[in-house]
């Protein structure tokens, strides 16, 4: 039996000739990158809330949890670093 391919448009780069299973692994990638990028985004309300809650500045806020101000700066906007 021949192993069925696929073509998709994956952010304007046409895909030919793939077989379709290492599609589907693009797409569960992709939609667990969106998952992450969710929960980024849940986390810096959070972490905006709380420090606004308190009436303190990204610099105060950091020096209370141990990190550096741009760190915070980084969870604000939901921007994460692995």
């Amino acid at each position: 039996m021949k192993k069925q391919k696929a073509i998709v448009n994956c952010e304007n780069v046409k895909l030919y000739c793939l077989p379709k299973w290492y599609i589907n692994c693009i797409i569960q990638s992709n939609k667990r990158r969106r998952k992450v990028k969710d929960s980024n985004q849940n986390i810096a309300k959070a972490v905006l809330k709380i420090r606004q809650d308190n009436k303190l500045s990204q610099e105060q806020f950091a020096e209370m949890v141990g990190v550096t101000r741009q760190a915070v700066s980084r969870w604000e906007m939901g921007v994460s670093h692995s």
